[in-house]
């Protein structure tokens, strides 16, 4: 009897402790599992970019007006600093300088008219679809226009106006990036030589290649 009794006892322990280890087996909380990376686009940026515009001219020269255009390309530097928010919002700033061939011949005014430097400073807001960044940006412009008149000197004049634009980066890695970029510039008018004023708009577009860190 008491045998009998020892044995009982043995297994309803025995089987007290195998619902115990299936009851905290079928509780056992899962591992996390790792979270997907995503990129940042904080951080100081500077590049490389090159490109082509084209020029309208609104000239009025001694009370006759009249209209040109112009074309060529581009090659500059820009650098800047963004900030991307937890929600994907990218704030930042910029700014770049570059030299242009933009320039054309016109017959009966002088030899050639066009621009050689311009450059900008910009607020840039965008947002961050992880390595790809969209955004629009605007600020102020700068352009030095030239006027080489035969038989005289070089004439150059800064035109100060506004720009607007958009574009898109896109991260090739950790640090480099490509970008593609659309810009109007509208500039005010100035006197590029003795009684002869122009006012410039011009249509930018560029590609370039940027360094983040």
């Amino acid at each position: 009897m008491r045998f009998a009794s020892a044995f009982v006892i043995a297994s309803l322990a025995s089987t007290s402790v195998m619902a115990a280890d299936l009851s905290m087996e079928s509780v056992a909380v899962p591992a996390p599992e790792a979270t997907a990376y995503a990129f940042s686009w904080t951080g100081t940026e500077f590049g490389v970019f090159g490109g082509g515009s084209r020029t309208s001219a609104d000239f009025d020269v001694l009370g006759t007006s009249f209209d040109g255009n112009q074309s060529g390309g581009r090659l500059g530097v820009f650098a800047g600093y963004q900030y991307q928010f937890s929600n994907g919002m990218v704030l930042g700033a910029e700014g770049d300088v570059s030299r242009t061939w933009n320039d054309k011949t016109y017959t009966g005014f002088g030899d050639k008219v066009g621009t050689d430097w311009s450059g900008s400073a910009r607020a840039r807001v965008g947002y961050g679809f992880d390595r790809l960044l969209v955004y629009a940006t605007g600020g102020w412009a700068l352009t030095r226009g030239h006027v080489d008149v035969p038989g005289f000197a070089t004439e150059h004049k800064s035109f100060n106006g506004f720009t607007v634009g958009a574009g898109a980066d896109y991260a090739l890695t950790d640090n480099i990036f490509a970008r593609a970029e659309y810009r109007f510039n509208d500039f005010k008018s100035a006197e590029i030589a003795s009684g002869a004023d122009a006012k410039l708009k011009e249509h930018m577009l560029n590609i370039g290649l940027g360094m983040k860190f």
